[in-house]
């Protein structure tokens, strides 16, 4: 019996989300007035094991879009796109983990770390670690490309590279005579009427 083949694309958003189960548990229960880790004890403990998930996530998310975004047609609008995207993902690393190393080096919590701060530095920070999920789920769905689109793109790449190689030089402006050298298009110009040749 033959199993599905799973795309590694699809392995990705699937945990992306899943990784963030517990966020919106916690939100949801929040949201209809639950002290939700009071409530939930072990909602603490599974927040801090999706943290080691996506630490993992987010390197095989980075390696994956790295792998799609080499394939793409440099300076085209997907390339800038994916780019944008990579760059993103790279900098939610260190802006995640920066506040909690200086914490744990004061001995402070996250309220205490940002007491003195405005509160839209606070709320920006937390937004950054509940955004990360929805960056990696956005990043892998634009670089999915099925594998036979892009074997085709790369076919299609490589004739454009051959035909403008192999394309003469001098090219007159008045018709679609292509010549090998300027002194074979000064002579056509001479006689040229500005048809198809």
């Amino acid at each position: 019996m033959n199993l599905p083949t799973i795309k590694q694309s699809t392995l990705l958003k699937v945990a992306a989300v899943s990784v963030a189960a517990p966020r919106y548990m916690g939100a949801f229960g929040y949201a209809v007035g639950l002290g939700t880790i009071s409530t939930v004890p072990w909602l603490a403990t599974a927040e801090i094991w999706s943290g080691a998930a996506m630490a993992v996530l987010e390197g095989w998310a980075l390696a994956y879009t790295m792998g799609r975004w080499r394939l793409l047609k440099p300076g085209s609008m997907q390339w800038y796109t994916l780019l944008l995207m990579l760059l993103l993902l790279a900098a939610t690393i260190p802006l995640i983990a920066t506040p909690y190393l200086v914490g744990e080096q004061m001995g402070l919590k996250a309220a205490g770390l940002f007491a003195g701060m405005p509160a839209w530095v606070q709320y920006g920070w937390t937004f950054i670690v509940s955004a990360v999920p929805v960056l990696i789920v956005m990043a892998v769905g634009f670089a999915d490309v099925d594998e036979t689109e892009q074997r085709v793109a790369a076919v299609q790449r490589k004739q454009t590279i051959t035909q403008a190689e192999s394309k003469p030089g001098f090219a007159c402006e008045r018709c679609d005579y292509q010549g090998s050298s300027r002194q074979g298009l000064n002579a056509h110009r001479r006689y040229c009427k500005g048809g198809a040749r």
